[in-house]
């Protein structure tokens, strides 16, 4: 199943906060249409996305199984480098 920009990836892909929930949904089959042996590893999240996407991802996750999100040090000077922000389930917890 196609994750689909309009037009193409870019600033301004995402149209509204209807599109940003269809192509969550979208992106939450694919993630959830993992083999078991995919699903027993860590998801690695690296997004540069509007906020309101990464909301309706977020709350879509449930089934994701163990994640970890990037996020990228704006301001540093640093070109494609990525710092592990948050996992979840925390690593405290069990799953």
């Amino acid at each position: 199943m196609p994750v689909d920009l309009a037009p193409e990836p870019s600033s301004t892909g995402v149209l509204n906060g209807t599109h940003a929930l269809r192509l969550a949904q979208q992106l939450a089959n694919r993630i959830q249409s993992r083999t078991i042996q995919e699903r027993h590893g860590v998801l690695h999240v690296f997004a540069s996305a509007p906020n309101a996407f990464l909301f309706f991802l977020g709350q879509l996750a449930r089934g994701f199984g163990r994640v970890m999100l990037y996020e990228y040090p704006f301001g540093s000077g640093k070109v494609g480098v990525y710092y592990p922000s948050i996992q979840l389930p925390p690593p405290d917890e069990s799953q």
